[in-house]
């Protein structure tokens, strides 16, 4: 399956979209800033408690709140994450992603851009945090944002120990894999007829791509970043970049299909 194939599979509702933290980066967040990887909010933390600069997320949000050293709370992290993941505006490339007809989309972010750019484009998707119980398969489904570490949207200092996993002790608690969303999960994936990966990076979240791995769904799977990752050889899927024309291909086509029909 070539690109152009992928493209037109998702115009026909048949396509799953994974977001990672690279998609996010074309959007602002409340500070005016440029929206942050992992890696770069990481640092960010560490510059705001004024320790060595670390790309280890996970051990930066658990010193922010846990070092006695830092002198922080949990509600002034809350307060800084606020800040740093809600994201204001939107980039035209995300707004373009966001317009296609996509069956379900799946996120480790736990930020609000898609739902933003969806917003703008005239789509009311169902946005949902798989870790929080109040959640349950059979609200609206079709198209709906599914939120795999937890959400902003929904962040304060009650859901931040039930559903936002950002801290080493909250990555240990029970994920997508042993929740009910796994059926589903697993079910879009293998029935899908392409599976698109944007800012998607296959060193984090091992556990989750081990399991995709399994799926035996690699033959349908896109990957579009920037910099391309030689871990996405080991997928054996199709590759692609932004800068390889993947926004402009994805207009030519809709313009192509809006015209035939």
């Amino acid at each position: 399956m070539n690109l152009i194939d992928g493209i037109k599979k998702i115009l026909d509702h048949n396509g799953i979209l994974c977001l990672g933290s690279g998609f996010s980066t074309g959007g602002k967040n409340f500070n005016g800033q440029n929206m942050k990887t992992g890696a770069e909010l990481s640092r960010a933390i560490c510059r705001n408690l004024g320790i060595k600069e670390s790309d280890n997320l996970s051990i930066s949000s658990q010193r922010y709140i846990e070092d006695p050293k830092c002198k922080k709370s949990l509600a002034e992290f809350i307060e800084f994450l606020s800040k740093e993941l809600v994201c204001t505006e939107i980039s035209q490339d995300q707004k373009i992603i966001a317009n296609l007809p996509w069956k379900r989309i799946y996120t480790t972010n736990y930020d609000n851009s898609f739902e933003l750019a969806s917003e703008e484009c005239g789509y009311i998707r169902s946005s949902i945090t798989i870790t929080n119980k109040r959640y349950k398969p059979g609200r609206q489904l079709e198209q709906a944002i599914v939120h795999i570490n937890g959400s902003i949207l929904n962040l304060n200092e009650e859901s931040f120990y039930d559903e936002f996993k950002i801290t080493d002790e909250n990555y240990t608690k029970a994920g997508l894999l042993e929740s009910s969303w796994k059926k589903m999960f697993d079910s879009d994936f293998i029935s899908a007829e392409c599976i698109f990966f944007i800012g998607y990076s296959l060193q984090y979240d091992q556990e989750l791509v081990r399991h995709i791995a399994n799926l035996g769904i690699k033959h349908k799977c896109f990957f579009i970043d920037r910099d391309f990752d030689d871990d996405d050889k080991e997928m054996g899927s199709q590759s692609f970049f932004y800068g390889n024309g993947f926004i402009s291909r994805c207009e030519k086509t809709w313009l192509c299909r809006t015209f035939w029909f």
